[in-house]
């Protein structure tokens, strides 16, 4: 049965979490924010609303400061909502394009693209940040979690992702809390 992307959008009680960040001897600031993605990876215009709009946010709250927009978006680097983020377009004629009333005239564009901290440090993605079963359906592994950064952000390192054969197995295990893995990076201001 076909869903409504507005309606379905709107039910929604997502909240992202934001802080401004000032260094008290430069008074330079940054901004972090935090949200976690509906996982509707079943309508690809819901998804590109809620990266559009948690962007969007993200860029509007943070105004001329350097920002940090993190979390588990339930996007993968192949998805047209990744280029969203990390390249700032979304063609009209993209599934994941919303469809929107004629009288509405917000569209899914951001301000600036930004940069992926893993990908600036490692050249791609990981392998995976979730590797997930639900009940007996086959395993799911891939990139789903991410630190995007504005352009004015360096990345100087990220931290270490255990392989696959490392974690031996569906998440959560005795190391890894959640089935997604922690992700942290170490970044710089004025990159």
């Amino acid at each position: 049965q076909p869903v409504d992307p507005l309606g379905y959008s709107r039910s929604r009680f997502n909240a992202m979490v934001f802080v401004r960040l000032r260094d008290r001897e430069t008074g330079r600031r940054l901004c972090v924010a935090t949200y976690h993605m509906p996982c509707a990876f079943w309508s690809q215009p819901v998804m590109g609303m809620h990266v559009a709009l948690a962007v969007q946010r993200v860029q509007a709250l943070a105004g001329e400061d350097e920002c940090v927009l993190m979390g588990d978006f339930n996007i993968k680097p192949s998805d047209s909502t990744y280029q969203l983020v990390t390249q700032g377009v979304l063609d009209a004629d993209d599934e994941a394009y919303p469809p929107m009333p004629a009288h509405d005239p917000w569209q899914p564009t951001v301000a600036f693209p930004m940069k992926s901290a893993y990908r600036e440090a490692l050249g791609e993605e990981p392998p995976f940040t979730n590797f997930a079963r639900v009940r007996d359906s086959p395993a799911f592994i891939d990139t789903l979690d991410y630190i995007f950064v504005s352009p004015g952000v360096g990345v100087e390192g990220v931290l270490p992702l255990p392989g696959v054969e490392e974690v031996g197995g569906p998440l959560p295990n005795a190391e890894q809390p959640s089935d997604h893995l922690m992700l942290a990076a170490d970044l710089r201001l004025g990159a």
